[in-house]
C-alpha cells in the first residue's frame, strides 16, 4: 500500500493542490494551485510554489474585495482563485528549503522527475525542467526557460529568458546564460561561452571517447554530422529552441 502525503500542520496548501503518495511538505510551506505534486517528492521548509508570474496582468488578485469576507471566503478571493496555468512536479523530486517556483501564464510551470532543487534556488513561470536534473544553489531561471534532461545549473548561476539548456549539459557556477546551450555542453563566465563538454555527465551515462570527441567535432565545425546516438537529443533540442507561443 503507498504510504499517504505527509503535511506538516503549519503548511498553506490550497485546495486545487493534488499531492502523490509518500510526498512531503515541511514547515510553512505554501504551495498554490491550481498543481499537481507526483509521489515520494519532498518539498522543504518555507518552499513557496504556486505565485505567479511578476506580470501584473497575472497577478493572482485580480481584485481586491469590496466588501469583508470570512477568513475562508478571503483566501478564496485572494489566493486559491486559480488565476494562472500552474506547476506540474513529477515523482521523487526534492525541492530544498526556501525555493520559489511560479505557475505558468501560457503552460503550466513544469518540473520533471528525480530532479534536485537546491535551496534558495528560483523557477519562474512557464519553465520547463526535465528529469534527473540539478539546479544548484540561488540558481535564478528567468520565465519561459527549458531544461533538457540530466543538465546541471551550478551554484549561483543565472539564466535569461527564453533561453534552453540541452540535454546533460553543465553551466558552471556564477555564469550568466545569455545564449541557448547545446546538449552535453560545458560553459561558463559571463556571459557564459561554451568550454568543451560536460564529460562527466558522458561517462556516467555510458557514453565512450571516440563518441564524445566526435560530438565535440561536431560542434567545433571540424565534422558535418554528430554522432548517431546523439541525433535524438539534437532534434529535441532544435524543436525547444523552436517552441514559442
Amino acid at each position: 500500500m503507498n504510504p499517504p502525503p505527509a503535511i506538516h500542520s503549519t503548511a498553506v496548501v490550497a485546495p486545487d493542490v493534488e499531492v502523490g503518495a509518500g510526498t512531503v511538505i515541511g514547515p510553512y510551506a505554501v504551495v498554490i494551485g491550481p498543481c499537481r505534486i507526483g509521489d515520494g517528492c519532498w518539498i522543504g521548509p518555507h518552499c513557496v510554489i504556486g505565485t505567479t508570474a511578476e506580470d501584473v496582468s497575472s497577478m493572482v488578485v485580480p481584485e481586491v474585495p469590496t466588501r469583508p469576507l470570512d477568513a475562508d471566503a478571503l483566501d478564496a478571493a485572494m489566493w486559491f482563485c486559480g488565476m494562472g496555468e500552474g506547476v506540474e512536479i513529477g515523482d521523487r523530486t526534492i525541492v530544498r528549503e526556501m525555493t520559489t517556483i511560479q505557475q505558468g501564464t501560457r503552460r503550466p510551470t513544469a518540473i520533471g522527475s528525480d530532479v534536485f532543487l537546491m535551496d534558495k534556488s528560483h523557477v519562474a513561470h512557464d519553465n520547463v525542467i526535465g528529469d534527473r536534473v540539478t539546479i544548484s544553489n540561488f540558481v535564478g531561471l528567468a520565465g519561459h526557460v527549458t531544461v533538457g534532461d540530466d543538465a546541471t545549473i551550478g551554484l549561483n548561476a543565472s539564466v535569461h529568458q527564453w533561453r534552453v539548456v540541452g540535454a546533460g549539459a553543465m553551466v558552471g557556477m556564477q555564469s550568466a546564460v545569455t545564449r541557448d546551450v547545446r546538449p552535453f555542453e560545458l560553459v561558463k563566465g559571463v556571459p557564459a561561452r561554451p568550454s568543451g563538454l560536460n564529460r562527466v555527465r558522458l561517462r556516467r551515462l555510458g557514453v565512450d571517447d571516440t563518441d564524445s570527441e566526435a560530438l565535440g567535432a561536431h560542434y567545433a565545425g571540424s565534422a558535418p554530422e554528430p554522432p548517431a546516438r546523439f541525433a535524438g537529443h539534437l532534434a529535441t533540442f532544435e524543436a525547444q529552441r523552436r517552441w514559442r507561443p
